[in-house]
């Protein structure tokens, strides 16, 4: 039997919060928390091809596929208002990654970036913070697969997912990219397909996501860790990207059948990834040790998260409106945005 645990609940009646600290070894039972749908004033107006999800400083969340147009950008503030953050004037550009970092100009508190799957592009745009947004691109080459997601370090380097999907996946299905903070882009690695892309705090790992599929089916789900380096993006061994197995969720749980999405790090370095297809979130210490599960009712198909917040304790989850269990049946289908509160604070917005 699953027992959830509410912090709120515990701390009014007096319990201890349960946190998310790393033990000496794996625990044998997991905690269980459950997510809230973020209730939107009016008609959703996020559409199913929702993804991405980004902070600012002042804790607003933004994610991408606003009016279900791909080329929108999305921004919620603390009231629960939803508004058009930003809209690329090519109408096939597709939106579905974002991620921020602070500005080293004046005149803006922050930087996002976009990454297009459709041009093969980052798109860099300034001015969020005045509602004066400007764009450019910032990173680009065809030979992308997409990006499908994107880490940034604290240093203002990009690293990029992408994936072809296939019935039966091969090493050159997803790919690894790096684009550097001047812009200029080059491939880190070739593997099956990749999605979920998160670096730790003080830009020492790059996590990323390796899906296999065979004859339609989706047989291994894992998250690789590369170790980052300044000079060539990741290190190498014998002229070889050297990484590791950090969770393989075969020999985990079972459910290498279900893929990952996003990933997120807090600022403690616990990693929060989304299985988009579960309705969850699994949280995994430093160590790859399974910490915790995160239900997200009215929202199987769980795509991205990012923490948020005027403190940046809240994260904020992004995915797809199940019919029922706890979503709006009017909604079924459409984009949803849905909160888990904590202690520790996101580590994008800790940088910023």
């Amino acid at each position: 039997m699953k027992i959830f645990v509410n912090i709120v609940t515990l701390a009014v009646l007096g319990f201890p919060v349960p946190t998310l600290t790393a033990p000496s070894e794996c625990p044998k039972n997991p905690l269980m928390f459950k997510a809230t749908l973020v209730n939107i004033t009016g008609e959703s107006q996020l559409g199913t091809n929702i993804e991405g999800a980004a902070t600012d400083k002042a804790g607003n969340f933004y994610t991408a596929n606003f009016g279900n147009d791909t080329n929108a950008i999305a921004k919620l503030n603390s009231n629960g208002t939803l508004s058009l953050a930003y809209h690329d004037k090519n109408g096939n550009t597709w939106f579905n990654s974002i991620r921020t970092i602070k500005s080293e100009t004046a005149n803006s508190s922050f930087v996002m970036f976009a990454g297009d799957i459709a041009g093969h592009r980052v798109v860099k745009i300034e001015g969020l913070a005045d509602n004066k947004p400007k764009a450019t691109d910032f990173c680009k080459d065809s030979k992308m697969l997409q990006p499908n997601d994107m880490a940034l370090t604290s240093d203002g380097n990009l690293y990029l997912s992408g994936m072809n999907y296939t019935a039966t996946s091969t090493v050159g299905s997803g790919d690894l990219w790096w684009c550097k903070a001047d812009g200029k882009a080059a491939l880190l690695d070739k593997l099956h397909r990749t999605n979920g892309i998160e670096v730790s705090p003080n830009n020492i790992y790059l996590y990323l996501s390796e899906s296999v599929n065979v004859d339609g089916a989706v047989t291994e789900n894992r998250i690789m860790r590369y170790e980052i380096d300044a000079e060539t993006g990741v290190k190498y061994e014998n002229k070889v990207p050297k990484k590791t197995v950090f969770v393989d969720f075969k020999q985990l749980d079972g459910t290498q059948a279900t893929d990952i999405d996003g990933m997120r790090c807090d600022e403690k370095g616990r990693l929060f990834v989304t299985r988009n297809g579960l309705g969850e979130i699994a949280v995994f210490s430093r160590d790859g040790c399974l910490l915790a599960r995160i239900e997200v009712p009215g929202m199987k198909s769980v795509k991205n998260l990012e923490f948020s917040g005027a403190k940046g304790n809240i994260l904020h989850i992004v995915g797809v409106c199940d019919k029922g269990k706890g979503a709006r049946n009017d909604t079924a289908g459409m984009g949803c945005i849905a909160t888990w509160n904590r202690a520790s604070v996101g580590l994008e917005w800790s940088q910023l």
